[in-house]
């Protein structure tokens, strides 16, 4: 009798020995079929059946305000049912709370911070005494908007923060591929006294290198006109150092309510923070993130948008603008979220914050049982064909589905339990590869930097990797995802495991968020491990055994197309544009840091002019680009390492080491004119750019 006849009830003939033995040799499907055939409960109590989603033709992506703490109650329960009944199973992909801000506006553009200039040196009060030409700022995305990190300067005075950890979570870490994982490998730990102090030197000119003061704590910094923002954990605390000698502390402010910093930024004399707050679900709302100057301050039920769709939510994000120069909290914006799978990222117009969208299981697996009918009984059919027009919540109907599905799977004797489980198990394979951008969707959320309002939403498919991974060029939006990697959300309905099909996409939105242009299908079965866009080019790294570096062309926002592709071992995950169409990548290859020097020219056909490998496994390049320094100059950079710090040179189209510094666990570096400063957890080296040798060292610690 084929598993496809209908059977009114199964034959129970097999021992309880030989059933445990099926289960742990076909898997997860059988497990499911067996537990469902021994009549054991694995459908769990029903939900609230009078929860009634939104309608099919509604945008996932739209959001709005809730209404009252009652409407915020009631759309957190709805949202916890959801995640109960597998609204989001496997679907996090290990995102991170990303932070990203615009796009670079021409190619050739280097990605750290402006040169000052002269004119620019006015604007900083330099106390009296020398100026250097030029100095570098922290690497950023994009020029113009700054971003929090441990070591800042105004082309004078170094601010130097080692301390104990970061205060920020620094975007995703790279992934780590299991072919590539050494056995052991070790980092040495650095040394840190209990009483950690941000270090304020004299750094210009290099002769006179001196410490001229400390500020107790530690935490990333922020500098504007002698304002030093210091974000630590519980706050943050601003310093007049207008006088490095004596810096005077002039605002503070504090979080609260279980409310903590994910990310910052500065623009201009603003300074947005974005806080992440803990739900309280006896009182949801209203509540209150941060102790400001003037008191607490307090968002409003009717001030929190939310997704329209319920999603797992654990966390309301807040964005406070604040006026650098006086503390003082000019605006708020608000939105529910989920830890480690929101995103936010500013450009210097728009915010856009983003979240992950419930994967809708009921449909796409009402889709495959349909999409098979030959092995799946007319009864099961005529069954699922009412459960999709009832006017229920999907996971209502999911719960109705698992019983269909549980009642067909106990008719069923071990010889057509084998066979239907083999025959699914290949079946489903298949139709994730069709339909695997239906499984996981993104949330976007736009707001306005001058009001913070909502101007638009929307979604698109796949999951993002870092702040990297979205571009605001030209009026449009530029987002790169992996979509797939379904990890166990099938388990429930008796259909195996996950899967490890993926791929990788570019969507090109409008302002509206609206998908005007998309680009499918980079590495196939890969995920994204690198994206740079830069002008009307975007480049993306996508990795599982080789290193594929794809090159897109994005004049047409309407018509984004995958011109070249390269094949390399090893992988990139992190790229930095250089002068003439040259790209370069900062990775891993045979747990070796790996640099690559790429010709983008001809975006038709890419190439690896050279690569050059250091002897460390880890920079901190790879966890954080503001380790990452540029000096177009000269045509070098420079990145840290575990066993020093590597000058680099990429003139001519090599790649050459043009000094290694020991003796120091270097952090950061940056350069005054033709002096390079690096920076450790103990020490500040200088060296003399002319011809590398050491000019001057300071102990701070």
């Amino acid at each position: 009798m084929g598993y496809n006849q209908e059977k009114p009830k199964g034959r129970r003939t097999a021992t309880f020995g030989v059933l445990l033995t099926l289960v742990l040799t076909i898997g997860l499907f059988s497990g499911a079929l067996y537990l469902w055939y021994l009549g054991l409960d694995v459908v769990g109590p029903t939900p609230d059946i009078n929860y009634r989603p939104a309608s099919s033709n509604q945008d996932r992506g739209e959001v709005k305000r809730f209404d009252s703490e009652q409407d915020f109650s009631d759309w957190l329960e709805k949202a916890d049912s959801l995640a109960a009944y597998g609204g989001d199973s496997g679907v996090e992909m290990g995102m991170g709370m990303t932070r990203a801000i615009s796009s670079i506006q021409t190619e050739d553009m280097a990605v750290a911070a402006p040169m000052a200039s002269v004119s620019e040196k006015s604007s900083f009060d330099m106390g009296g005494g020398s100026a250097p030409d030029r100095f570098s700022g922290t690497n950023v995305q994009v020029a113009g908007i700054d971003e929090p990190d441990i070591l800042k300067t105004d082309g004078r005075e170094i601010y130097f923060s080692p301390g104990i950890m970061p205060i920020l979570y620094r975007g995703m870490p790279t992934p780590m591929p299991l072919d590539v994982m050494p056995e052991t490998f070790s980092i040495e730990e650095p040394y840190y006294d209990q009483q950690s102090s941000i270090s304020v030197v004299k750094a210009f000119p290099a002769e006179e290198l001196a410490l001229d003061s400390e500020i107790k704590g530690d935490g990333d910094l922020l500098l504007h006109d002698n304002i030093l923002a210091v974000l630590s954990y519980d706050g943050v605390r601003a310093q007049n150092v207008s006088d490095p000698a004596s810096p005077q502390e002039v605002w503070q402010v504090s979080y609260e309510n279980n409310s903590w910093l994910v990310d910052a930024r500065l623009k201009g004399g603003e300074l947005f923070l974005i806080l992440s707050s803990s739900i309280n679900y006896a009182r949801p709302c209203p509540y209150a993130p941060l102790l400001g100057i003037e008191g607490k301050v307090e968002i409003a039920c009717s001030a929190i948008w939310h997704p329209v769709i319920p999603v797992p939510t654990d966390v309301t994000y807040t964005v406070l603008k604040v006026d650098m120069a006086t503390g003082k909290v000019k605006q708020t914006a608000s939105f529910v979220g989920a830890q480690g799978s929101s995103a936010v990222y500013m450009s210097a117009d728009n915010i856009y914050a983003t979240y992950s969208l419930p994967a809708d299981t009921f449909t796409f697996v009402s889709g495959f049982l349909m999409a098979n009918a030959d092995v799946v009984p007319s009864y099961v059919l005529e069954k699922l064909d009412q459960v999709i027009n009832y006017d229920l919540a999907d996971e209502t109907k999911s719960v109705e589905l698992r019983n269909v599905l549980g009642r067909w799977f106990q008719s069923l004797d071990q010889d057509e339990a084998l066979s239907l489980v083999t025959e699914m198990n290949n079946r489903i394979g298949d139709y994730i590869k069709v339909h695997l951008r239906e499984l996981q969707q993104t949330g976007i959320v736009r707001l306005d930097t001058n009001k913070l309002e909502v101007k638009s939403s929307g979604s698109i498919p796949g999951t993002l990797l870092n702040q990297f991974s979205l571009d605001e060029y030209d009026g449009f939006l530029r987002v790169a995802t992996t979509s797939g990697e379904t990890g166990g959300m099938f388990w429930m309905y008796g259909l195996g495991g996950g899967r490890n099909d993926s791929a990788n996409d570019l969507y090109v939105l409008d302002m509206n968020l609206k998908v005007v242009g998309q680009a499918l299908g980079m590495g196939p079965d890969e995920r994204i491990y690198a994206v740079r866009f830069v002008g009307e080019r975007g480049y993306v790294v996508t990795f599982r055994q080789t290193d594929p570096f794809y090159v897109l062309d994005l004049s047409n926002p309407r018509r984004p197309t995958v011109e070249g592709e390269l094949k390399i071992p090893g992988y990139s995950s992190y790229l930095h544009p250089l002068k003439d169409g040259r790209i370069l990548g900062v990775g891993q290859e045979d747990n070796r840091v790996k640099l690559s020097l790429f010709d983008v020219t001809n975006p038709t056909d890419p190439s690896e002019l050279d690569k050059y490998s250091l002897n460390e496994y880890w920079s901190d390049v790879l966890d954080t680009h503001h380790a990452f320094l540029l000096d177009a100059e000269h045509e070098i950079f420079f990145l840290p390492g575990s066993n020093g710090g590597y000058v680099m040179s990429y003139s001519d189209d090599e790649l050459k080491l043009s000094k290694a510094v020991s003796g120091i666990r270097a952090r950061r570096a940056l350069y005054l004119d033709n002096y390079l400063y690096v920076a450790g957890d103990d020490q500040i080296v200088v060296l003399d750019m002319t011809d590398w040798q050491r000019v001057n060292q300071l102990e701070l610690r």
